[in-house]
């Protein structure tokens, strides 16, 4: 049942959580307390990825006990996934020492199995927890071998976010126009699914900060696209294929009433950054300056002529970003995207 649950993972969410939810229940029963750890474990990995994470500290727990299930057993590709899970759940509750522990053992574990993905995994989300820890002269490091890394394996995703860890730095230190530099140097490619939000925000933020009022707004007009595009479609799925006559009318009811992300402010401040976000499998017009809307310009604290306010730091990246895995990936390779 715990492997289904991961064959459901790319295909079928709304199956997946509730394989997970029986994985639990009928692990209780066992003899042996390994096989509920995992199951545990599994389920607050769909939980936060899917965004349904409820019982944060609870979920912690259960990816914590499952990473030292798995490390017991020596178990390195769950405990490396594990690893990940628990990196990104103390960015987000702005625990960036216990982050930068975790993924210091993810890019060891990556590098012991030859697994450059949970290499490149590890040294990208350190980059991000040094970020936030202050210890900018180890974040150039780990930015700098990354990015080389990267480069030699002509890995295109891997090189923008490393590109935009660095531009994240920059606007860290004020230096706005090296981050719109180092922003241009890392536009993705618009089907790589974790990059592109991020860095569409990361251009936000230094045209902010410059003063580029229309420019700001536009991008972020864009990056609130993306989410409403989103949401619908996970929205959609997550109640059931559209023949369901039943479940896609509860859908289309739902859809006016469910919670409107707003790209500046689906966490609180100093919150963490773990970037995975979407983009579309067709390429997004960006942006083209205009007046910005009313509503748009009351959303995001500014009005026309009017200088901005409020904490646009790397640490108010957003909650839902941070939440979003493999399920984003499945979305921008979908035809539902736009």
């Amino acid at each position: 049942m715990i492997a289904l649950t991961l064959a459901l993972f790319h295909s079928d969410p709304k199956r997946c959580i509730a394989t997970a939810d029986r994985a639990v229940e009928r692990s209780r029963d066992l003899a042996d307390i390994r096989p509920g750890a995992y199951a545990a474990a599994n389920r607050a990995l769909f939980r936060l990825t899917f965004g349904l994470c409820r019982e944060e500290a609870d979920d912690w727990a259960a990816v914590a006990r499952g990473a030292e299930f798995a490390r017991l057993a020596g178990d390195r590709t769950s405990l490396a996934l594990y690893y990940t899970q628990q990196t990104v759940m103390d960015l987000d509750r702005a625990d960036y020492s216990g982050a930068l522990r975790s993924a210091q053992e993810v890019m060891h574990l990556g590098e012991a199995m030859g697994d450059g993905f949970n290499y490149m995994s590890g040294k990208y989300y350190s980059a991000w927890a040094l970020l936030h820890l202050g210890r900018w002269g180890e974040l150039r490091r780990i930015q700098a071998e990354g990015l080389l890394a990267a480069e030699q394996n002509d890995s295109p995703m891997p090189r923008s976010l490393f590109h935009l860890a660095a531009a994240a730095l920059y606007l860290e230190a004020l230096d706005y126009r090296g981050a719109l530099v180092l922003c241009r140097r890392a536009t993705p490619r618009h089907t790589d699914a974790y990059a592109v939000p991020l860095f569409v925000l990361l251009k936000s933020r230094a045209h902010l900060a410059l003063g580029r009022h229309h420019e700001a707004i536009c991008c972020l007009e864009n990056l609130a696209q993306m989410a409403e595009r989103l949401r619908r479609h996970f929205l959609r799925n997550l109640l059931g294929p559209p023949s369901h006559q039943k479940e896609q009318k509860i859908g289309d009811e739902l859809l006016p009433s469910a919670p409107r992300p707003s790209p500046l402010v689906w966490s609180g401040p100093n919150k963490g950054s773990g970037h995975r976000s979407q983009m579309t499998r067709r390429p997004v017009a960006m942006p083209c300056v205009r007046p910005p809307t009313a509503a748009i310009a009351s959303t995001f604290g500014l009005t026309p002529g009017a200088r901005a306010s409020g904490d646009y730091s790397t640490r108010s990246l957003t909650r839902s970003m941070s939440r979003s895995g493999g399920w984003l990936v499945q979305f921008a390779e979908s035809d539902d995207a736009l």
